[in-house]
């Protein structure tokens, strides 16, 4: 994908003279990289992102969600294998549901968004998604769980759609390549969090459920659930991104209230 991305992007006409111009009206010959200059455009990035309601919504709803999110990926096997009894097949499926709910919700949002109000949407499929993905995790069969999976990803596709179109709308040409390289980052951080975090997490759960539950299972309304690391880690990573959901809705609340006032 690199590669093809290279080679499209090697046949793309780029016209460089207005660019040519605008160095030399600021001194620039070209002949040396202004590294003070870089740090600056860098540095408006970030301050845009935490003064802009908007962009500093979708970015703690993306960043904060992904931790929680992420943990189904390190997880998820365990999950299929331990507690569903699906082994490797089971996760197959798990996954695949997972894949196909994004997709759905990609293209569904990409062709209705037009008629949504995009701020409410992403606050409802952030929520949605922490909804879904506890959900999954209290499910002891493979057909519930798939169908929470695939709902989560539906929400997941929402957030992701919804979220680069309200960047987009809201962060002006010049300062659009800082803002997404900020995002980009801050998601791969998450990410990295994630997988790290999970595990652990899972295991130090894991020996807390083992002390405090007698076989690590509870009674709940008439029926034992069994609660391993792995069910309560997921539970705590939907709860993470409900949480970023009512960061995202205070934070768009607050920038209203400023605007109102302004």
């Amino acid at each position: 994908t690199f590669l093809l991305s290279a080679f499209l992007i090697s046949r793309l006409a780029l016209p460089d003279a207005a660019r040519r111009a605008k160095k030399k009206e600021n001194g620039d010959n070209g002949k040396r990289i202004d590294f003070a200059q870089t740090f600056r455009e860098l540095k408006e990035g970030w301050q845009f992102i935490f003064v802009n309601p908007v962009v500093r919504s979708v970015n703690l709803g993306l960043a904060t969600g992904l931790i929680g999110g992420g943990m189904v990926v390190p997880l998820g096997s365990i999950f299929a294998r331990d507690i569903l009894g699906a082994g490797a097949a089971g996760y197959g499926v798990f996954i695949t549901s997972l894949g196909f709910g994004v997709a759905t919700g990609v293209v569904l949002l990409s062709v209705t968004q037009k008629k949504l109000p995009l701020v409410r949407m992403f606050e409802l499929s952030i929520f949605g998604a922490g909804g879904t993905l506890i959900f999954s995790a209290s499910m002891s069969t493979l057909s519930l769980t798939i169908i929470g999976v695939f709902l989560l990803g539906i929400c997941g596709g929402a957030v992701y759609v919804v979220g680069f179109t309200l960047l987009h709308e809201n962060v002006d040409d010049e300062l659009r390549g800082r803002i997404f390289s900020a995002l980009y980052t801050i998601v791969r951080l998450c990410l990295l969090i994630a997988f790290a975090l999970g595990p652990f997490l899972s295991e130090l759960l894991d020996r807390l459920s083992n002390r405090l539950f007698t076989d690590r299972t509870v009674s709940l309304l008439g029926r034992d659930l069994f609660v391993p690391g792995e069910r309560i880690t997921l539970w705590l990573a939907g709860g993470i991104i409900l949480i970023a959901g009512m960061v995202v809705y205070w934070s768009l609340r607050a920038g209203t209230r400023e605007d109102q006032k302004i």
